[in-house]
């Protein structure tokens, strides 16, 4: 991973804690922890102040069914698509990595990407809509 493909408000994890980056340097960034990955570094969690990552330290959160609700997707039908204003997201057979992201379109086939990590469907959402994808 590099800090070109990360923008404030990311959600990322250096195995220990998943933490939104507040900041962003050449080769680190500064984070608000949001959860506690190991229960023994549970007492971290409520010191004051913001983390140092290094950013080869830190890695994307697969996009899992409990990310996308975390996220505001609502679920519908008995497969598993999300939604969320005008977009799809849905587990696909031909992509077991982690979901394709659709544009919403009435009739045709719609525009698709591929997406595995929390941070790149924040990062694709803000770049259609102008607005970020958070925690709700």
């Amino acid at each position: 991973m590099t800090t070109r493909e990360l923008r404030i408000g990311n959600i990322l994890t250096d195995g220990k804690f998943d933490f939104t980056i507040e900041s962003i340097e050449q080769e680190s960034v500064w984070g608000d922890i949001i959860e506690c990955i190991k229960i023994e570094q549970i007492e971290d969690c409520y010191e004051s102040g913001d983390y140092h990552f290094n950013i080869e330290n830190i890695e994307g959160i697969p996009l899992t069914e409990e990310w996308l609700l975390k996220l505001g997707f609502v679920r519908f039908l008995k497969y598993k698509i999300y939604n969320k204003e005008s977009f799809q997201i849905e587990k696909h057979a031909s992509y077991k990595d982690g979901y394709i992201f659709f544009l919403d379109s009435e009739g045709e086939a719609p525009p698709s990407i591929k997406i595995k990590y929390v941070h790149q469907l924040q990062n694709l959402y803000f770049a259609l809509t102008s607005e970020e994808l958070t925690i709700q």
